[in-house]
């Protein structure tokens, strides 16, 4: 079991960095979308590990998640994936334990939990 360290980020592309070498610890299968204004806006990470599909979206400091991307999340768990905003590690690897465990279904990172949040104010 990996220890969590916290760390707070200050740019959104270090955080990319180490979620991209979490992913590969964990020998998931992920993507990154480049935004190029063609097709529908998605989120920074579409994964695949052990056949779960994940949709990733990093974010620091006080951002937000836009409009497009919240919508991109929570039609990812509508069609049976797992969807999570992550401001550091610690979401990444519990939803990859969650996966392992065979518990990805009660995840407090699936979208319904990101989704009260996001009403709530909290993210």
């Amino acid at each position: 079991m990996t220890i969590v360290k916290q760390k707070i980020y200050k740019l959104e592309k270090t955080l990319k960095t180490d979620v991209k070498e979490v992913l590969d610890e964990y020998r998931a299968q992920w993507i990154m979308i480049v935004p190029n204004g063609y097709g529908k806006n998605a989120v920074d990470f579409l994964i695949n590990y052990k056949g779960k599909f994940i949709s990733l979206e990093t974010k620091i400091g006080h951002n937000k998640p836009t409009t497009q991307q919240w919508d991109w999340l929570i039609d990812t768990v509508k069609a049976g994936g797992i969807a999570l905003v992550a401001y550091d590690l610690a979401p990444v690897y519990e939803v990859l334990r969650c996966v392992d465990g065979g518990a990805y279904y009660r995840c407090p990172y699936v979208v319904d939990e990101v989704k009260r949040r996001y009403e709530l104010g909290i993210l």
